[in-house]
């Protein structure tokens, strides 16, 4: 009886999958292109946004990423990464 309520959850997430990969492969084989379109920007913008001219001046000053990180994760509702404030700067020719 255990068998029931644990194999079928499992055999529902294959069936799931397969059926996922098996409709990409479908529509790549029609020439589908999947995914966001390369270079397309948020319609909303980023969250750095509003700190743009904030953050050129840090780099003007030659403040570290790590440090700017610090001053807008402070000014901001949710912090973001490290990662994430470094693409931005690379991607904005900051």
């Amino acid at each position: 009886m255990k068998c029931a309520y644990t194999c079928f959850p499992e055999s529902e997430g294959e069936y799931i999958s397969i059926r996922t990969k098996y409709g990409l492969a479908k529509a790549r084989a029609k020439g589908v292109l999947l995914g966001r379109p390369r270079g397309s920007k948020n319609s909303n913008g980023t969250r750095f946004d509003p700190f743009i001219a904030e953050i050129k001046n840090y780099i003007k000053m030659k403040i570290p990423v790590s440090s700017i990180l610090k001053i807008i994760n402070t000014k901001m509702k949710k912090n973001v990464s490290y990662t994430a404030l470094k693409y931005f700067i690379d991607n904005n020719s900051l």
